[in-house]
């Protein structure tokens, strides 16, 4: 593992990529006219078939290992593609089962999969193409239809959570002393949070700021396992500070 992760930090110029392409085309192909020349005249070529089988059993590991170091891409301009595919893409379709919709009860040995259904949970999100910053405006169903607000920007390998709160709904205090179970969670998880509550009208509103910041592995945004495991781990605290402070959300009527 440690080694496919140093090979998706190599740079290759899109010049090399090509050379190593048109190496490997050629080598299958190589490969591939022993194989049908062997099987079309095995009579006369009775050898063709082992060497062509052999030459493919020798090349095969080295040409995937070549694959990836050719089109690894630990350029800036890889990393900030990485960056926008994880805030618009797989963090928003992790917070969208905010709701966690359930199916009916099945019987796992004639079921053969778990039914799909769809969340209700509207995420939208605001982000530049060029920036490593998104602000996310979670909407969730039900009667009471509480809206989170948060953005979070992620500099490689630490990212900073930032929840809003309407200031309407209470001083400085009185978040702080509302968000403490949920605070203290996420402290033992490895945040560590800015004492001092801000205040901010990212959200088209003025609101207090409640900022969260966390390291994380230098492979984060080249391994998919630890992106996939922060985003559902940032939905259960999401979910932990909406159940242990609900009146801290505007419902979402009072903000459309």
């Amino acid at each position: 593992m440690e080694l496919f992760q140093n090979l998706a930090n190599v740079f290759v110029p899109p010049w090399v990529r090509t050379l190593i392409v048109l190496a490997l085309t050629a080598l299958l192909g190589f490969c591939l006219f022993l194989t049908i020349g062997a099987l079309l005249d095995s009579t006369e070529r009775p050898d063709w078939i082992e060497a062509s089988f052999y030459l493919i059993g020798v090349l095969l590991p080295l040409l995937l290992i070549v694959f990836v170091v050719s089109f690894a891409q630990g350029d800036a301009a890889h990393l900030r593609h990485r960056t926008d595919a994880f805030l618009t893409r797989l963090l928003p379709q992790t917070l969208a089962f905010f709701d966690n919709p359930q199916p009916d009860f099945s019987d796992p040995g004639t079921s053969r999969r778990s039914r799909r259904i769809a969340p209700k949970t509207k995420v939208r999100v605001r982000k530049n193409a060029d920036s490593c910053i998104a602000l996310y405006d979670i909407e969730l169903p039900g009667e009471r239809g509480f809206r989170v607000w948060m953005k979070a920007e992620l500099n490689v390998r630490k990212i900073n959570i930032v929840l809003y709160v309407p200031k309407d709904r209470g001083e400085r205090e009185a978040i702080l002393d509302a968000l403490r179970h949920s605070i203290e969670g996420a402290a033992a998880e490895g945040y560590k949070v800015n004492p001092a509550i801000g205040e901010s009208d990212a959200p088209g509103f003025p609101c207090w700021s409640v900022v969260l910041i966390r390291q994380l592995d230098d492979a984060f945004l080249i391994s998919s396992r630890q992106q996939l495991y922060y985003a559902q781990d940032l939905l259960f605290f999401l979910r932990a500070v909406v159940g242990d402070a609900p009146q801290l959300f505007v419902p979402g009527k009072e903000t459309a």
